[in-house]
């Protein structure tokens, strides 16, 4: 279940963005978030993981 007015969509772009902001590596934000880089590109590029 999804929360309200987010989606992939925006949550992507609005990532990447935050992730340039600060100088961080696809592999930094992974770790912080517990996930694999690859899911990070994923969000970063769009793509549905379902």
């Amino acid at each position: 279940m999804k929360p309200e007015g987010v989606d992939q969509m925006s949550i992507g772009p609005a990532l990447q963005k935050v992730r340039q902001n600060r100088h961080l590596t696809q592999a930094e934000v992974a770790s912080q978030l517990y996930v694999t880089r690859q899911t990070i590109s994923r969000l970063g590029a769009g793509e549905d993981d379902s």
